[in-house]
């Protein structure tokens, strides 16, 4: 995952994240959603998720502050919220996440992430 982790930023304090694109998991990590920070509020990022069907309208934009994009899952630590400069970017990392796992004895991954229906 060398190349991949290059693309991802730390976040902190002061930082302008608008334009970035993000996967943000739950906290359960049954449900993902992906989404742009369109703007900074203060000190809320507006992130605009997008729509889960074609046919669907587009969701409301919503606020999250440093501290919920900083969370990581209390269980395994796992970061909830992944940054990404490009959506090309955002979407290679997901089709990394969907490859078969390797076989028995090779080195693999284990990620679970649902998107919701």
């Amino acid at each position: 995952m060398g190349q991949m982790s290059e693309k991802l930023r730390p976040i902190h304090p002061g930082a302008d994240f608008a334009g970035m694109f993000l996967v943000l998991d739950n906290t359960d990590h049954q449900h993902y959603r992906t989404g742009q920070i369109v703007a900074v509020v203060g000190n809320c990022y507006l992130i605009q998720f997008d729509k889960l069907d074609e046919k669907d309208p587009l969701p409301p934009m919503e606020l999250y502050t440093l501290e919920e994009l900083s969370r990581v899952c209390e269980n395994c630590g796992q970061k909830l919220a992944n940054l990404f400069a490009t959506r090309a970017d955002l979407e290679q990392w997901m089709a990394w996440l969907n490859e078969p796992e390797k076989p028995t004895g090779q080195a693999g991954k284990v990620v679970h992430l649902k998107k919701p229906h």
